[in-house]
Formats: structure tokens, C-alpha cells, sequence
């Protein structure tokens, strides 16, 4: 506060200095947590990066599903197997591209029975290799769970 003459700063002013002080520790303190934050996401996303390179030299195809069954990941392998591209995988005619037309029939039925039920399971399909090429593949499906039981991914 200017004041053109020297003077003592009455309860008004006093207040008003409080309040903005206050006003300013929130604003420092919210700097900080922000870069806190900034700094916690940086690791999770440098963990994930980390994750996928080590899930992507592993030789078996490896595919994450949301609770519904949708693709949400792929590995190298698969894409590499496939000939297909992430885009082509996370697509959701993915199935009919990938597996045989008696397979994907089946697992209308039988695959979405199966992931209602929340349980671990598998079965066996023919996968279309880039080599235009069917070949057996047992897939187990194994659910991740939520401390409250609820299916985050397959």
C-alpha cells in the first residue's frame, strides 16, 4: 500500500495485508502441489513407457481389454504376427480381421457369456497371420480387479 504520508496502518489495513498474504500462501502452495503433481504423473507415464517396452519384447501376443471387451493395448508381437497395424487392432471389427469366421461366431456367444461372469477363463481360436496363414492360439483372459471388485481390465 502507498500512502503519500508516513503513517501507522490501522485494523483495516492490517486485515487487508492478512488477507493477502493468505491469498498468496494459497497460490504458492497450489504452485507447488501443481509442480508435485506434474512431477507424480511424469513418473507414472516414464513407469508405463518402462511397462510396454518390457510387455512388448515378451513372445506371445498380449492384448488389454477394457471391462466390455474392447481393445485398449497391444504388444509387438501381436501387431508383428498380425501384420496389422494399433490402429487396425483397437478397431472394432479387429475380431472378424483377425480370427476365423467360426471363431468369432463362437465367441459372440461363448466369449461375452464368459466375460459377464467377471472370472478367469480361456479358449482356443485360429488367428490370421500376415502370412495369410490360420493358426491355433489358446487365449486366456484373466480379470483386473478394483479394491471393490470391479473389473478395470481384461
Amino acid at each position: 500500500m502507498f500512502y503519500r504520508e508516513v503513517r501507522e496502518p490501522g485494523p483495516a489495513e492490517i486485515q487487508l495485508i492478512d488477507d493477502a498474504s493468505r491469498i498468496a500462501g494459497i497460490a504458492i502452495e497450489r504452485d507447488r502441489s501443481k509442480s508435485a503433481l506434474t512431477l507424480a504423473f511424469e513418473k507414472i507415464k516414464k513407469s508405463e513407457t518402462e511397462l510396454r517396452e518390457i510387455v512388448d519384447v515378451i513372445p506371445q501376443a498380449i492384448v488389454v481389454l477394457d471391462p466390455e471387451g474392447n481393445v485398449l493395448y497391444v504388444n509387438k508381437w501381436l501387431l508383428d504376427y498380425s501384420g496389422m497395424s494399433a490402429e487396425e487392432v483397437m478397431s472394432h471389427d479387429f475380431h472378424s480381421r483377425l480370427f476365423h469366421a467360426e471363431d468369432v461366431a463362437r465367441w459372440q456367444h461363448e466369449g461375452r457369456d464368459s466375460l459377464s461372469r467377471a472370472l478367469p477363463f480361456e479358449g482356443e481360436q485360429r488367428a490370421l497371420g500376415k502370412d495369410g496363414k490360420y493358426r491355433w492360439f489358446l487365449i486366456r483372459y484373466n480379470p483386473l480387479h478394483d479394491e471393490q471388485g470391479r473389473i478395470l481390465r481384461w
